[in-house]
């Protein structure tokens, strides 16, 4: 009995890994703005979310677009790498990033329009 719960442990641990190293994106939220400093508030926008390597000038590993809505306060919340929202990809894909490389920088610009 006490071999079998044991086992029961053991496959338990083993599945909640393979289930972590599943999980594929990386969450981000902000809260958009103007130019001016001006929450963005209740609005569609158009997000980029660029990775850059070595510096914030850095070689463009991946790049992708998307759209999304701000709420009351300006807030949008973001996975990079997901697919959804529909995402645009401009450059590379988000699984082929070595990650082991070095320094990574994550770039993110906002068309309010």
């Amino acid at each position: 009995m006490k071999k079998a719960i044991l086992i029961l442990v053991i496959l338990s641990c083993l599945c909640s890994v393979v289930v972590a190293q599943l999980v594929n994106g990386i969450n981000f939220q902000a809260v958009a703005r103007n130019a001016a400093g001006t929450v963005i508030a209740n609005r569609k926008i158009t997000v980029r979310m660029s990775v850059r390597e070595g510096s914030q000038n850095g070689f463009l590993e991946y790049s992708e677009i998307k759209a999304t809505i701000t709420n009351a306060v300006g807030l949008f919340v973001l996975v990079l790498g997901d697919p959804n929202p529909p995402t645009t990809i401009i450059t590379g894909s988000y699984t082929g990033i070595n990650w082991s490389t070095g320094n990574k920088y994550l770039q993110i610009e906002i068309d309010p329009t």
